[in-house]
């Protein structure tokens, strides 16, 4: 199926770390996904293949809600001001949903092994298994250079307190300055 172009009213956005933000839109008409794939923002819905305005990010909210969330470490980018810069029920336009590296319902044993904000598919995932109470285990290597630097350690710890039989396992790591790793348990 051909992934469709849809405008979506910015919502609000979350601060995640100093440099990471996340940004929640609802759509004019509702976007299945499945927890994994990934979708196009559009800001220049005149010149799709403007590179400097319209990015692919992670979809970083299960698709149990009626909002999408897409979650960014913000640059100086044209594209990373753009984002800063929306106000509530400003639009842009999403094509989506894109990709087949997924999470599927039947699966009963993942693992991760993450760097920094490629958390965000995995966030997506987590929320996915933890709403519908799936039978599943799951464990989550999951490296920054910082504890700070950490995106979503909120929903993370949300996620292993409260996840059904206890069958998530996170690890975090940080290396510090000088090369070493630090492991935190979530």
């Amino acid at each position: 199926m051909e992934a469709k172009l849809i405008k979506a009213i910015f919502k609000e956005r979350i601060k995640r770390t100093s440099t990471v933000e996340s940004f929640r839109f609802v759509p004019e008409e509702k976007i299945e996904f499945v927890p994994g794939q990934f979708l196009r923002i559009i800001f220049d819905e005149h010149n799709l293949g403007n590179k400097e305005l319209n990015k692919y990010l992670s979809f970083s909210s299960s698709p149990t809600h009626e909002y999408i969330e897409v979650t960014k470490r913000l640059s100086d980018s044209i594209f990373s001001q753009k984002l800063r810069g929306l106000t509530a029920k400003e639009s842009c336009f999403i094509k989506g949903p894109l990709g087949n590296c997924v999470f599927k319902d039947d699966y009963k044993k993942v693992g991760f092994i993450i760097g920094g904000i490629g958390i965000t598919p995995v966030i997506s995932m987590f929320e996915y298994i933890v709403k519908r109470k799936l039978n599943t285990d799951v464990i989550l290597f999951y490296s920054n250079r910082r504890e700070e630097d950490i995106a979503f350690k909120d929903k993370l710890d949300e996620f292993q307190k409260f996840y059904p039989n206890k069958k998530l396992s996170i690890l975090l790591l940080m290396s510090n300055p000088q090369g070493r790793s630090v492991y935190l348990d979530a």
